[in-house]
């Protein structure tokens, strides 16, 4: 029996809904498009498509894994939200929003209520990285390495991803198989 834990942090559900706008010739939108929408879904599988726009082993390439990871740990300990939203691809960001009435978007930043990506860097029209909210992804998302640790006989733990927040909380996501029929683990 497995199964992955993450340890802070929530993620909602996302679907795509694209905004007409301009987009500068630098900025391909089609690689904007295919990523976010991918990341948008609600299904660890579908989240790594977007690995498809991003170069490999990049900044973007973890964030898919990562978000993947995330997803399906969620899905493993019952918290995921059904609720959707909205991706909006703009010119130079995108928006990850969630759905409120128009009333209430009147009242809040767009940042209240939308995660922002933006300041894209590609090479070859594939993603390599981002900012999620105002802070670059460097620094704060890293990928296990495969290595298991054994936790007697209870079972071992395998840590998949981590990232940091733009609150700064500290998301962990690991892998453990127990030895036992049931094992419930704690986490904050």
């Amino acid at each position: 029996m497995f199964k992955r834990l993450f340890t802070a942090g929530s993620g909602a559900l996302l679907v795509l809904a694209l905004s007409g706008c301009a987009f500068a010739n630098s900025v391909p939108k089609e690689t904007l498009e295919g990523y976010f929408g991918a990341i948008a879904t609600q299904d660890p599988e579908s989240k790594l498509a977007a690995q498809a726009f991003a170069v490999p082993g990049s900044l973007a390439d973890a964030y898919a894994i990562e978000q993947s990871a995330h997803t399906q740990a969620q899905l493993d300990g019952g918290v995921l939200s059904t609720e959707t939203n909205e991706i909006v691809v703009e010119a130079e960001r995108v928006l990850l929003c969630e759905p409120l009435a128009e009333s209430v978007k009147k009242e809040l930043d767009v940042e209240d209520y939308c995660s922002v990506y933006e300041n894209f860097e590609f090479q070859d029209d594939k993603l390599v990285s981002f900012n999620a909210g105002p802070k670059p992804l460097e620094g704060r998302l890293t990928l296990g390495d495969s290595t298991v640790i054994d936790i007697g006989d209870i079972g071992s733990v395998e840590m998949l991803a981590s990232y940091i927040t733009i609150r700064g909380d500290l998301v962990v996501v690991a892998e453990v198989v127990s030895n036992t029929d049931t094992l419930r683990l704690p986490y904050d």
